[in-house]
């Protein structure tokens, strides 16, 4: 059992944990853990392989490897290898054959994916009259929604555009009206993307529109708590997320919290302006 220890410390290059030890019978599982990355929000996840070894007669081992959640794992380790064997530390020797093939099958994937292009999330900064915010655009889960603010950011569109309308338990919008509350011409609108899985939560970024989906142009809103009444939904077209902020959240803050008053037929129009000064893509794909 130590045997099989050492060589797993020196040689795997993931953690591996030993469970179900019964020095009785010398029966281990052993978990391997291997990472996995989510399609949604990128996060280190990757199912459990198991290798279950338990002693029988005559001091037969027998080997069963068990990777669970497949559908994760590379087309080369599918399945369940089943194999018998004299010596424990043979098995151990096999563990670490499975743990070499699929972090090498996995380096072939991520290759693999690299080369057919995936798309990077632009990062774009907001300079307003309060702070700068940092937002992260999902470009591949709301592919025009990104570009069309992108192009208007390029444009240098959002220059001197205000955030009109700001509610402290709801959201702050702006991007479609100057200082004196003129809407600038804008150019024709994008299709509704709210059906991506991306809910309203605080600090996503949404496409703000008229009643109609589809009429979304330049404005947006921050939202500054969870929405989501403004999802997808079956009875509902909703409102597109299409990025989130990563830094610069407490001026989103300080902005949710300025005095607001009306001019007709606008309402929570801050007393003050808040300025978008600029609007810069940093990195995109």
């Amino acid at each position: 059992m130590f045997f099989i220890i050492i060589i797993i410390r020196i040689y795997a290059e993931y953690p591996v944990f030993f469970e179900g030890f019964d020095a009785g019978n010398a029966s281990v599982e052993l978990y391997h853990k291997l990472p996995v990355k989510s399609a949604s929000q990128g996060l280190a996840k990757r199912p459990v392989s198991r290798l279950l070894l338990a002693a029988t007669g005559a001091h037969q081992y027998h080997a069963l490897f068990i990777p669970h959640e497949q559908e994760y794992l590379p087309a080369k380790c599918r399945g369940f290898v089943a194999m018998k064997f004299r010596s424990v530390n043979t098995s151990a020797l096999l563990l670490l054959a499975f743990t070499m093939m699929s972090t090498q099958a996995w380096a072939q994937d991520d290759a693999e994916e690299a080369a057919s292009g995936t798309i990077e999330n632009p990062t774009v900064v907001i300079t307003t009259s309060l702070g700068e915010i940092t937002l992260e655009l999902y470009a591949e889960e709301a592919p025009a929604s990104v570009e069309n603010f992108i192009s208007y950011a390029n444009e240098g569109f959002y220059e001197g555009t205000v955030f009109h309308r700001v509610i402290s338990h709801f959201m702050i919008q702006g991007g479609g009206m100057t200082e004196d509350l003129k809407p600038k011409a804008t150019r024709e609108p994008v299709v509704n993307e709210a059906n991506n899985g991306i809910s309203n939560t605080r600090g996503t970024v949404a496409m703000a529109r008229t009643s109609d989906p589809d009429s979304a142009t330049s404005q947006f809103f921050i939202n500054v708590q969870d929405n989501g009444s403004l999802d997808y939904n079956p009875t509902s077209a909703g409102y597109t997320v299409f990025g989130r902020v990563t830094e610069g959240m407490e001026v989103v803050d300080d902005i949710r919290f300025v005095e607001t008053t009306s001019y007709p037929p606008y309402h929570d129009v801050p007393v003050t302006p808040v300025i978008i000064e600029s609007v810069e893509v940093v990195t995109a794909e």
